[in-house]
């Protein structure tokens, strides 16, 4: 597996300015985006690490991460910067189901893209309204400077350390504002909103804590609240956050609330039918080229496939959006949506390789919620080995163990790698069979 491009860059940083030996001497060591110019490269770029696992290999070696001071100015120690999410969930009966208005026709709530279009439906369909407790205005978005302040953030060497920012660039996807004061709070509220359009295990509590820092100082008698939300698999999980004073590492959820809009799910009888309807036709022979699927969560696999849709991907792409590791990222994830026939390699116009959604990728991404998981689950079930455990799981009422998908895959056509057509090693022939049996859990939980 080649390096990515962030470790290369960082892995130069550190041996040119000897990063290492001024953290064992100081704690910390500032870098500077003159640094990173002077060797060709863009700080910007190579400062964005937005999840725990996008961090540089030298990152993770050391247990350093990066803080930001100013508009070209970082600090690299061993803080703990990321806040951990909770486990994404295929939606249950904890999901509220909001209606569309009507007479809203510019947003169309079944090809949401991007960010911006995440919360502009949220906001619209009465999701923001009613997580909030109030009726909201919403009145900032976009890039702006950080005042200057001071915060404490917890240290792996020292427990605590004091940083100081100022004119940092932060960037706020919704600021709204309430009427109603909130939470014993005299002022009336203003929420801040980071928005990812896909499934987070963690992420980078600078998103929150800069904007809260800085409009505290900005609005002193306003009550700020921050949200994080994440847009996934046509569902908007909403997770708010309070603050202590001046304390990064503070972090505690007040609130998660999951919500969808127009949600229809698929019956267990639609899906079982559908295998019931691919078992009399002649079985799906494996793709050439490509491997069996050895990706577990299939909503990462649903996730990447509408990343990719919108437009063609680069492996450093889906590295800074997807926090997964490099093997995962570059080949596991985008493998298994190739062999579902769902994107496919491409060059795009600067002569970089891509990974592109086909017309069928593309059609699912513009299906209501029931349409593409119908879809995704004809598609799954016509690969003979989830096809036969999915049986198995329909005739016993559980579902079948890893063990015994893997006694009945090492037998199948599908056990074979993709360069060479050669038998599986055990080792692999396990990892893929868990992949099996949480892809007919998938099928299992996805349908009503």
């Amino acid at each position: 597996m080649p390096e990515r491009l962030l470790d290369l860059v960082w892995s130069e940083m550190f041996e040119v300015y000897n990063f290492d030996e001024a953290i064992k001497r100081d704690g910390f060591v500032d870098v500077s985006a003159k640094q990173f110019h002077s060797l060709n490269y863009e700080p910007r770029k190579n400062t964005k690490i937005d999840h725990k696992v996008n961090q540089p290999k030298i990152f993770k070696d050391g247990g350093y991460s990066l803080l930001t001071r100013g508009f070209d100015t970082w600090r690299i120690g061993s803080f703990e910067i990321f806040q951990k999410l909770p486990t994404w969930k295929f939606p249950g009966d904890e999901v509220k189901d909001m209606s569309w208005p009507s007479y809203i026709e510019t947003i169309n709530p079944y090809e949401i893209t991007g960010e911006p279009g995440a919360l502009n439906a949220a906001h619209a369909a009465g999701i923001v309204e009613d997580f909030l407790g109030q009726e909201q205005v919403l009145t900032v978005s976009g890039r702006m400077r950080t005042p200057s302040f001071e915060f404490v953030v917890d240290d792996k060497l020292t427990g605590k350390s004091q940083i100081q920012v100022s004119g940092a660039q932060i960037e706020i996807d919704g600021g709204f504002e309430g009427r109603t004061p909130f939470g014993g709070n005299a002022g009336s509220p203003f929420t801040i909103f980071e928005v990812k359009n896909h499934i987070s295990p963690d992420f980078v509590t600078r998103q929150l804590f800069y904007p809260l820092a800085t409009w505290k100082q900005i609005l002193p008698e306003k009550n700020i609240r921050t949200v994080f939300m994440t847009f996934a698999n046509e569902i908007f999980d909403l997770f708010e956050y309070s603050f202590d004073q001046n304390d990064y590492s503070s972090a505690t959820l007040v609130q998660h609330k999951r919500y969808s809009i127009n949600l229809r799910k698929p019956k267990s009888s639609e899906i079982a039918e559908l295998a019931q309807k691919i078992l009399r036709e002649a079985p799906k022979s494996p793709p050439k080229g490509i491997p069996f699927p050895q990706a577990d969560d299939f909503g990462k696999v649903m996730d990447m496939l509408t990343f990719i849709a919108q437009e063609p991907r680069t492996n450093e792409e889906l590295a800074v959006e997807y926090p997964l590791t490099a093997r995962q990222t570059f080949q596991y994830y985008p493998d298994a949506c190739q062999y579902l026939g769902l994107i496919e390699d491409g060059i795009n116009e600067y002569g970089q390789k891509v990974r592109q959604a086909t017309k069928l990728g593309k059609s699912i991404t513009k299906m209501s919620y029931r349409d593409s998981t119908l879809k995704l689950a004809e598609l799954i079930l016509r690969i003979p080995p989830i096809l036969d455990a999915y049986l198995n799981l329909m005739k016993t009422g559980e579902l079948p163990s890893v063990e015994s998908i893997a006694r009945d895959f090492s037998k199948s056509p599908h056990a074979i790698k993709a360069k060479d057509e050669k038998p599986l090693s055990q080792s692999t022939i396990e990892r893929r069979s868990r992949t099996i049996r949480a892809w007919v859990k998938w099928l299992e939980n996805v349908a009503a």
